[in-house]
């Protein structure tokens, strides 16, 4: 299996999340960025940073609920996407194969706790709106009668 098999299975809105994760730099202060970074554009190697409202937020939760090993795993395979897992291995102090089962693990997690906070998003939304329906109705009976 290679990085690419593993980007391939995912959803193409999760990839894109995971990689402004790193654009936006909401990963600096995890790990020591490299000095043969200093002295570029917006002081990162990935270009203006590109602010995505709450997504950030979300998806560093999802991070942070996700146990040491594989949150390790999940971080240094988009902050060094260009190695493959043989490195992320070496990195990890661990076989390929194990690198990539966590990093596989990791994703099944955030994704199920992204979808969680989702369903939860969209019913705190729902309650909203059905509670202003039923207020204007209120209103509407009140003004009938």
């Amino acid at each position: 299996m290679s990085k690419e098999s593993i980007i391939k299975d995912l959803p193409r809105d999760f990839v894109r999340a995971m990689r402004n994760w790193v654009k936006t730099g909401s990963c600096v202060g995890q790990y020591a960025m490299s000095s043969a970074y200093q002295g570029m554009p917006n002081g990162t190697p990935f270009g203006p940073r590109i602010p995505f409202i709450n997504e950030g937020s979300h998806l560093e939760r999802a991070l942070d609920a996700l146990p040491n090993s594989v949150r390790q795993a999940v971080m240094l395979f988009w902050q060094y996407e260009g190695n493959d897992l043989v490195w992320l291995g070496r990195r990890l102090h661990c076989g390929f194969r194990t690198a990539e089962a966590r990093v596989r693990k990791g994703h099944d997690l955030m994704r199920n706790n992204l979808a969680t906070h989702q369903a939860g998003e969209d019913r705190r939304l729902e309650e909203q709106a059905t509670g202003r329906r039923s207020m204007e109705t209120l209103d509407s009976r009140k003004l009938s009668v």
